[in-house]
């Protein structure tokens, strides 16, 4: 089972959760944290064959999570929504990531996102909608 936690400290708020099981609340679909792509710069010479590594460093990473957002009505799903966007368009904010059987939880820290919301009348009539975002996350 994984659980993710979206921390809404710079709006006073208590952290927004994700689960990946149930049929209530908000639940993750899709969840991949993704692994940091390495910029390496080299030094090249006119002169000679090949190059000497001169640095390396990890880029941003972004990470992708697609969830439903589940309510009672059209009016509670899209509430939700709205907490979501907020949430995700925090500055900064930490994402963490708890794994059942795992020894300890990850925390990332993460920058400014856009949601995604799927607006299809026959999700919603069922009582959710799928979201979906791609967040930069350090480390």
């Amino acid at each position: 089972m994984i659980s993710l936690s979206v921390s809404r400290a710079s709006l006073g708020l208590t952290p927004l959760s994700l689960t990946d099981s149930g049929r209530t609340g908000n639940v993750i679909v899709a969840w991949n944290p993704n692994l940091p792509e390495r910029e390496v710069s080299w030094a090249r010479s006119r002169w000679l064959r090949g190059a000497s590594q001169t640095s390396s460093r990890d880029d941003i990473v972004g990470a992708d999570l697609t969830f439903q957002i589940w309510g009672a009505s059209a009016g509670a799903i899209w509430t939700t929504v709205g907490l979501w966007d907020d949430a995700l368009a925090q500055f900064s904010y930490s994402l963490t990531e708890t794994r059942s059987g795992s020894l300890s939880p990850i925390v990332y820290d993460c920058a400014p996102t856009s949601l995604r919301v799927v607006n299809d009348p026959v999700t919603i009539r069922a009582g959710f909608v799928v979201a979906s975002c791609t967040i930069p996350r350090q480390p």
